[in-house]
């Protein structure tokens, strides 16, 4: 296979998209091609693998890219992924979280702040009780009470960096195109939750 970097083309014209809109729909400007990825642009490049005998002067075709140029764009596709890991990780740390009672804990950031400050306020002791705005109104609650709310945010946000490391470390050893833009980098971390959660 071929490496390529390419743009659709016209379904039926076969004109490219650096020229002319798709007006019928876009198509791929030559059968075959395996789409690895693509950067957003007007229009958007793609990037993938063309069979070996494939014509590379078909319009649409923007280039062969050599071994060498490859794997950098490779390198580059993998900080890619680490960044939607990060991305990832951050909506599912700061989603929430829901206690055995059913109740939802906010673990946005500033959530995550006030319950750190309050637990410290009173676990030092600094204050017997605190009130607290609750979803459902106002509450008045003990270090005592405060502790398994504490506890549930700060391991929920533990797991979600534990998962985070453990799935960039498969980006990380993952090899070649096809196995680095097949990674299910949602699922990955989803798994790895579950199994740090359930030990």
């Amino acid at each position: 296979m071929k490496h390529i970097e390419y743009v659709k083309v016209d379904y039926k014209d076969r004109r490219p998209t650096t020229e002319f809109p798709a007006r019928h729909g876009p198509d791929d400007p030559i059968t075959g091609i395996k789409q690895m990825w693509f950067e957003r642009g007007e229009p958007a490049r793609y990037f993938g693998l063309a069979p070996n005998d494939a014509d590379l002067t078909t319009p649409g075709i923007i280039r062969e890219i050599s071994e060498a140029d490859w794997a950098k764009l490779i390198e580059q596709r993998r900080e890619v992924r680490l960044q939607e890991l990060a991305e990832h990780r951050w909506r599912i740390e700061t989603g929430g979280v829901i206690l055995p009672d059913g109740s939802r804990i906010l673990t946005d950031r500033e959530s995550q702040a006030q319950l750190t400050s309050a637990y410290q306020s009173l676990s030092m002791p600094f204050v017997e009780s605190i009130d607290w705005k609750a979803a459902d109104g106002w509450v008045t609650v003990t270090e005592a009470e405060l502790r398994p709310i504490a506890q549930a945010v700060a391991q929920h946000v533990q797991a979600c960096f534990k998962a985070e490391r453990y799935v960039s470390e498969q980006i990380a050893a993952v090899e070649g195109a096809e196995a680095l833009h097949g990674l299910d980098i949602s699922g990955a971390f989803g798994k790895e939750l579950e199994n740090i959660k359930e030990a």
